[in-house]
């Protein structure tokens, strides 16, 4: 090939990479806008479901607050503990009822229902969401918070199909018990009286500090019925069925038995003030305690408790 061949093919490949190049630009400018458009959308997706999830906590919050108020609105009209706590949970937060009958406080506010409103909120952002509620856990890890976790499935699509997600995730809530009425003092006062469950200030200090035996703590947790966390005690969730075994997460009250004669209940003074004795009627008042009311007693394995043990004696 001579010089002139070798110019002619050099300028005739240059040539054709310009021409390349300049039909390129603009298929690769509409690619990057392209690109761009579905980061932004991939972008706004994953906020929304970050949104979706947050959305979803605070209505397993909602109902579940509720739910439990449903469960106690069912132990006062009907004056009755439930069979199992846990069972009746779920029937209350999925289905609005309680043993088979509806309840007021859950009326379009079931689990459900939130979830059925967070999927309606996803099409006005032109997104499909659908939300499967697999399963629900109700449980106490410590003694003043009720946990609930429900097992989840959320799928999100763009109505383009530009991105999906599909995953399976715990969305989970927890409840302060304080405030909530204790349904051992429902039943077993008649419905004559309540108690509500309230966390003493006076743990480790009810009568002896500073050196000194001093009782007027002690007497205010008891006239208020305050509560207390003993492992040797049922937990919150298992005085909705009655199960007055212990926990690691239980809680205690001193029953005021003035209060109860007030309210004209026959009064048992033979068994320890500590709620779930009383209720219990376990005879067990073995002790009384200087400087207290003369109903004031308490059984053996609580008087270290209380701090009683330097000026209790056998009563």
């Amino acid at each position: 090939m001579n010089k002139k061949g070798m110019y002619f093919t050099i300028i005739t490949i240059a040539f054709l990479i310009i021409f390349i190049f300049i039909f390129m630009i603009p298929s690769y400018r509409r690619l990057g806008e392209k690109m761009t458009v579905i980061e932004m959308r991939v972008e706004s997706m994953n906020d929304f479901l970050k949104d979706l999830k947050r959305d979803t906590e605070r209505g397993l919050y909602i109902s579940s607050y509720r739910a439990l108020l449903a469960l106690e609105e069912y132990i006062i009209i009907n004056g009755v503990f439930l069979d199992e706590t846990e069972s009746s949970f779920k029937e209350a937060l999925l289905n609005g009822t309680v043993k088979g009958i509806n309840s007021s406080l859950m009326l379009a506010s079931t689990f459900p229902n939130w979830v059925e409103k967070i999927e309606g909120k996803a099409s006005k952002f032109n997104i499909y969401a659908n939300l499967t509620i697999n399963d629900v856990n109700v449980y106490q890890d410590d003694p003043w918070h009720v946990k609930i976790s429900a097992n989840m499935t959320f799928f999100i699509e763009d109505e383009t199909g530009i991105a999906s997600w599909d995953m399976e995730d715990y969305t989970e809530t927890s409840i302060s018990i304080v405030e909530f009425e204790d349904p051992l003092y429902i039943v077993y006062s008649f419905g004559r009286t309540t108690n509500v469950v309230n966390k003493t200030q006076f743990e480790g200090n009810y009568a002896y500090y500073n050196g000194t035996w001093n009782v007027s703590n002690l007497l205010a947790h008891s006239e208020n019925s305050l509560y207390a966390a003993n492992p040797d005690a049922p937990s919150f969730l298992m005085r909705f069925e009655d199960d007055l075994t212990s926990s690691p997460y239980g809680i205690e009250s001193l029953v005021n038995l003035k209060k109860l004669s007030d309210y004209g209940l026959e009064i048992d003074y033979e068994s320890s003030i500590v709620d779930y004795h009383y209720w219990d009627g376990d005879g067990n008042g073995d002790y009384r305690v200087n400087f207290t009311p003369s109903w004031f007693k308490l059984d053996a394995n609580h008087l270290a408790k209380y701090n009683v043990t330097g000026i209790s004696y056998p009563s």
